[in-house]
């Protein structure tokens, strides 16, 4: 079997390519929305047709590009039934089988870290998403999460198999790359077999983490398999990129969200929402091409639609806004 191990070093997630050797059927784990081309590079380069699309679960850190892989490979997207996803073409049942080539994965359903948790068990590699992690597992605190649920998962689905069997997750902070499931039985500190389950909830109630950053972009996107609808006054970011030269580009944030982490993009006009858009559209050019931006893509729909009553015909809105420019890698 061809294996390959990927890394998104920005939300520090991986992504595996699993590829038979004879027919050249391939199999892609957690794919990362910003790194699309590096994994059909890849995939060209290593001759292998794109099969299936798996995700361990809806993240919340980045966007998946399964629906884009879909559209550019003919790929289907495989999610656990769990996760009732529409937009996922087969919804896999705990225990099911999925063949790619003469590769067998076999689906084990491992809720905790969200209902629809499932990890993938592939020869002598199992592929657990958010639910075990190399010394570590996945927050319980959102998205369904359940400490009882992710104790009972891994003790009865992942610890149920063979010690020797390679663990492969979706994330890790610390650059740990693989673990076996005889190591995390010994070492992992919170669900190791030396922990009870009182161990381990009072670990994770003890234990609070932020907000995850992406979370109220990468949620939604996620549960539409990784692709916006699009209406019909957005430009998307893919769009955008040959057009910057050619548009203006009106930031309709605060001077003081421009500095924050989702950046801008160099060229712009900043003209914030309120007066000083009103003040914008007063002295512009309504027979010139423009592109609106925010954060989140709310408020640059509402500037869109300002233009558009004044007179305004090229206006488009940037879907998403910066938060999905940056998880397309912009």
């Amino acid at each position: 079997m061809i294996f390959r191990q990927l890394f998104d070093l920005k939300s520090s997630t991986y992504t595996y390519i699993l590829g038979d050797e004879e027919t050249r059927d391939s199999i892609s784990i957690d794919p990362v929305r910003s790194q699309i081309e590096r994994d059909l590079k890849l995939l060209q380069e290593l001759n292998l047709t794109l099969k299936f699309i798996l995700e361990t679960h809806v993240h919340a850190d980045h966007v998946t590009s399964a629906s884009h892989l879909r559209d550019r490979t003919g790929a289907k997207t495989v999610y656990g039934s769990k996760t009732n996803l529409k937009c996922a073409d087969i919804l896999i049942e705990d225990g099911e089988n999925l063949e790619c080539g003469n590769i067998k994965i076999t689906a084990l359903h491992t809720p905790g870290h969200t209902n629809g948790c499932t990890s993938y068990w592939v020869d002598n590699k199992v592929f657990t998403g958010d639910a075990l992690m190399i010394r570590a597992c996945g927050r319980t605190d959102f998205q369904e999460g359940s400490n009882e649920k992710l104790f009972k998962s891994v003790r009865e689905k992942l610890f149920a198999l063979p010690d020797e069997t390679l663990v492969y997750t979706a994330h890790d902070y610390l650059g740990r790359m693989v673990s076996t499931i005889g190591e995390e039985k010994k070492f992992n500190p919170r669900l190791g077999l030396s922990q009870t389950l009182e161990d381990f909830i009072a670990f994770m109630e003890e234990h609070r983490l932020p907000y995850p950053k992406m979370m109220d972009i990468a949620v939604p996107l996620n549960q539409s398999c990784g692709k916006m609808e699009k209406e019909e006054f957005e430009i998307t970011p893919d769009e955008l990129v040959p057009e910057t030269g050619n548009v203006i580009l009106v930031d309709v944030r605060g001077a003081e969200e421009l500095k924050g982490p989702s950046g801008y993009i160099e060229g712009i006009v900043l003209a914030t929402l309120g007066e000083d858009l009103n003040s914008f559209l007063e002295s512009a050019n309504p027979e010139a091409p423009y592109v609106f931006i925010c954060e989140r893509g709310r408020r640059s729909a509402l500037a869109l639609f300002e233009a558009r009553a004044r007179g305004f015909q090229d206006v488009k809105s940037l879907q998403g806004g910066m938060l999905y420019w940056r998880a397309c890698g912009k």
